[in-house]
């Protein structure tokens, strides 16, 4: 996986002489062989280039950033890495030199062939009178002579050249069959237009055509070509089937109850226009012929209505391990969904279901999917809701997104079921009591909206259609899970006494854990996270002078604490004595993030390999050398550092563009 890149700070936005001066330092690199920071400094300097503007001067900076880049891996002996380099320089801003160059790196590592394509790309960005128009038809015509002598060579060992050169016909049957089943169905179609040969082996084999892909193309798929496609199965069965927009679903269902879907374990159908009564008599046709193997079913059924879904996939799909739907129509109205005194409690954290739901549920087909996603769902009730999740012993991971029950609801509905995993988002929330939540809240952008998420480590405290009994002291159920993974973002009502509640038994278990934009948590929540104990209080001062490794977040990988305002530098360097394992860390606009903070860091967390301090202004020049001299020491390295709207010089910026690995560089 390719490391990620440095931010630079954004003062190098506003003067064009620190990429000149940054230049200059990455010159004397490169003359001192330093090639691996070299390519560092200029790979940085190149994402902070795009990201500022695609001028004149931004633009002639890119590419002279990509020529440095491309010299230190050719000195590293990196050719591959440097010829991909060129193609993105290529598809960027086309140009005859990153062409010629990459035909170069081609021609060094004997790939005439793609070194030929690239020398004839090349003519499309000059003209004749180019001075140096000869040299490349000079070019063209040495690599076409050397690619006739190979081709003379491999000649020899086949009786006829083009059966020679054709390696469909020269592989295995099966090895190419594998091969062709990779490829999407678009480029399968440009496959059987190579030639006769190439035509015949992909239109006559049915294997090629049991996975019809057409989610890359938003317009909407005739029915027609659907049709054809699956024409050439023959008689073999189609596996699975992906279309981003149906316009004429009662054509497609007809056409695939005419086919064998006798083995369709995946059907997704991610946009249907126009869906009618007949329609929906077809659906139910074709679930109940492939619903034995279903797996995988995913629906924007903006015509057919929830709970006729769910009771479909009740009784015709018994295997279905993931449901997922969007944009159905409201429920048909059932006096048990809209029972006021029932909402009402249900609205209050605390709240439990009635007895007269529990015992009408217990009478209905059990739901067989593991996951279950709902999404822009408006006329969903709390109640509706409770009657799915009982009935679906196996749910491990449900998904709301967009629909109309709010946050409250939801989790007074967990200790009813067996869920690991709850992810909520609702674009227009409503406003709730502050609750002892269990819940993981991540906005999808800078605003401040709650998504939700839940990821628990084990949950067989739970009993499908029975309600956890709280303790003698009153805390949440929610405190007795062992949470793995924890996001409460921008929740601007989470507090210290709420966390405690929901990591009371967490600090062994922890593997992810972000509160990004809670500002009344205070170094008290730090406390509550490092203790395992439950009874176990102790100050801040205790444990900066205890060695007790007992209270370590032992698995603790990932932590989030940006726009925490409460935190103090006590706190921060407190807790990372007691979080070894962190991985990755966003410090971003905490102004208690001081040199004391990041030397604490660094002798602390071996193993982190990122690390985001942008807007910390608290942070000196010395600290972040001193930071990064730490890891190198360590022979530890870092694969991204964020700066981004710090004051720290240039040449502390330079300093850590050269450290920070870029590429596995």
């Amino acid at each position: 996986m390719a490391s990620m890149i440095f931010l630079l700070s954004s003062l190098l936005s506003s003067d064009a002489d620190h990429y000149y001066i940054i230049q200059r330092i990455g010159d004397q690199l490169l003359r001192q062989g330093e090639y691996e920071k070299c390519y560092r400094l200029f790979a940085g300097l190149q994402h902070r280039v795009i990201d500022l503007g695609q001028d004149d001067h931004h633009r002639w900076n890119t590419q002279l950033y990509i020529q440095y880049q491309i010299e230190c891996l050719l000195q590293l002996g990196k050719h591959r890495q440097a010829l991909d380099v060129c193609m993105a320089a290529t598809r960027q801003s086309p140009s005859s030199m990153w062409f010629l160059w990459a035909a170069d790196i081609c021609t060094d590592e004997h790939q005439l062939q793609l070194a030929l394509m690239m020398v004839q790309r090349s003519y499309s960005c000059l003209s004749q009178t180019n001075p140096i128009w000869n040299q490349v038809c000079l070019k063209e015509r040495i690599l076409y002579e050397g690619i006739l002598q190979q081709r003379g060579r491999k000649l020899l060992v086949g009786n006829e050249g083009s059966d020679a050169m054709d390696m469909a016909l020269l592989l295995p049957f099966d090895v190419v069959c594998s091969i062709l089943k990779l490829l999407p169905v678009d480029n399968l179609v440009y496959c059987a237009r190579v030639n006769r040969k190439w035509n015949c082996l992909v239109n006559s084999t049915p294997l090629l055509w049991q996975r019809l892909h057409f989610y890359r193309n938003t317009r909407p798929l005739p029915t027609a070509t659907l049709a054809l496609y699956l024409s050439r199965l023959n008689t073999a069965p189609l596996l699975s089937l992906r279309i981003s927009n149906v316009q004429d679903p009662e054509g497609l269902f007809t056409t695939l109850c005419q086919s064998n879907c006798s083995q369709l374990y995946e059907l997704e159908l991610a946009y249907m226009q126009y869906t009618s009564q007949q329609s929906w008599s077809l659906f139910c046709q074709l679930m109940r012929s492939a619903g034995k193997a279903l797996r995988v079913l995913r629906l924007g059924c903006g015509g057919f209505r929830l709970n006729s879904i769910i009771d479909l996939v009740a009784t015709a799909c018994p295997g279905l391990e993931i449901l997922d739907l969007r944009n159905s129509l409201p429920l048909k109205d059932d006096p048990l969904y809209y029972d006021a005194t029932s909402l009402e409690q249900l609205d209050r954290y605390g709240g439990e279901l009635p007895s007269v739901l529990l015992d009408y549920a217990a009478g209905l087909p059990t739901l067989p999917m593991r996951r279950f996603v709902l999404s822009d769902h408006h006329g969903l009730t709390p109640l509706h809701l409770a009657m799915i999740l009982i009935r679906s012993p196996r749910l491990s991971d449900l998904t709301l997104l967009n629909c109309s029950v709010n946050i409250t609801p939801v989790i007074n509905l967990l200790p009813y079921t067996r869920l690991q995993r709850l992810h909520y988002y609702d674009s227009h929330p409503t406003v709730t009591a502050d609750l002892p939540s269990s819940t993981e809240v991540i906005p999808t952008s800078t605003t401040t909206t709650p998504r939700i998420t839940v990821d628990t480590m084990s949950a067989t405290y739970r009993q499908s259609g029975t309600r956890n009994s709280a303790r003698d002291d009153g805390d949440s159920t929610m405190a007795h899970c062992s949470w793995k993974t924890i996001v409460l973002r921008q929740t601007r009502i989470l507090t210290n006494d709420l966390l405690h509640s929901l990591l009371a038994t967490s600090s062994h278990t922890i593997e992810k854990l972000d509160l990004e934009g809670n500002p009344q948590l205070t170094d008290i929540s730090l406390t509550t996270i490092i203790q395992h104990r439950r009874h176990h209080k102790v100050s801040l001062q205790h444990l900066d002078n205890n060695s007790d490794t007992t209270l370590g977040l032992i698995h603790l990988g990932e932590l989030g604490l940006a726009d925490c305002t409460g935190m103090t530098e006590l706190g921060l360097c407190t807790f990372f004595r007691f979080a070894p394992h962190l991985q990755q860390l966003n410090l971003s606009g905490l102004s208690s993030v001081t040199d004391r903070v990041l030397m604490t860091i660094a002798v602390h967390c071996p193993r982190l390999s990122k690390l985001d301090l942008s807007r910390c202004g608290t942070i000196t020049d010395s600290g972040v050398c001193g930071f990064i001299d730490t890891f190198r020491d360590k022979n530890m390295a870092l694969h991204y550092l964020g700066l981004v709207g710090t004051t720290l010089s240039i040449d502390t910026l330079a300093y850590a563009l050269c450290h920070v690995q870029h590429d596995g560089i």
